[in-house]
């Protein structure tokens, strides 16, 4: 297999995300290394907008090792069933060029929970449903019009992207479909953050000289979050199917 030198010696090169290729992925201008093979199999992932992972793939198991590991209430942990690398190169322009305009350049993980309307596990691409708010993000990223349009939130912060660094806060504003959930794993450009433990409700935005608003768990928040005011602060990565019974609470 092929192997690259880095400041850490030589290690393996990963395999190509495409399902079925088993080919290594070339280092990039970046010196990092590339999601696929080649372009013909990155044109193909593009065209899809939701690619699966396939279980064996070191990045499945990274995603799989944060989701259980930040699932911090209703434990156990749920059991994954898929996950999708979720590819949207317009959205992924929009929010490079955010990132280059802030001052603060600072980039976090976070999960988000929304609604979803199709049966991701068996047609295994993104629906045109416009209720389906996991396929929507998908393809359109994320849409100041449609805030709490699914889904019934209590705006701490006021009107904005709610998102948090816990799965499992995150899975009580999601909806699925049968016996599975879905749930959005996103970067995001936090830039400034404007950290706060008690409710802010009347903000229309964070205030001035901060790009996001950071609830602090205690206080008010028994569990970290974060708001957006601005879509391109955000970029939807993973699209992460879910197994959890039983549990269907959504807040208010």
């Amino acid at each position: 297999k092929q192997q690259s030198i880095g400041q850490g010696g030589i290690s393996q090169l990963p395999q190509c995300l495409l399902p079925g290729c088993k080919l290594s992925c070339p280092i990039g201008g970046n010196r990092k290394a590339l999601e696929f093979c080649g372009n013909s199999h990155k044109s193909q992932a593009e065209v899809q907008v939701l690619l699966e992972l396939q279980s064996d793939h070191k990045r499945f198991q990274k995603i799989q090792k944060n989701f259980t590991t930040q699932w911090v209430k209703y434990l156990p942990a749920p059991q994954i069933v898929m996950i999708f690398k979720v590819f949207n190169s317009k959205q992924k322009n929009i929010f490079q060029q955010h990132m280059k305009n802030l001052s603060s350049k600072n980039k976090e993980k976070h999960y988000h929970g929304t609604i979803v309307k199709c049966d991701l596990r068996q047609q295994k691409k993104a629906c045109s449903d416009s209720k389906c708010g996991i396929c929507g993000i998908s393809r359109r990223g994320f849409d100041r019009s449609l805030i709490a349009s699914n889904i019934p939130r209590y705006t701490r912060f006021g009107k904005g992207f709610y998102l948090a660094p816990n799965s499992s806060k995150c899975h009580d504003y999601t909806q699925g479909i049968v016996d599975y959930r879905v749930m959005l794993l996103c970067h995001v450009a936090t830039g400034n953050k404007y950290i706060c433990k008690n409710d802010q409700t009347t903000l229309a935005g964070p205030p001035q000289g901060y790009d996001s608003v950071y609830g602090l768990k205690g206080g008010a928040l028994n569990y970290d979050e974060i708001v957006l005011y601005q879509s391109e602060s955000i970029l939807p990565k993973y699209a992460i199917i879910y197994q959890r019974q039983n549990i269907q609470k959504i807040a208010k």
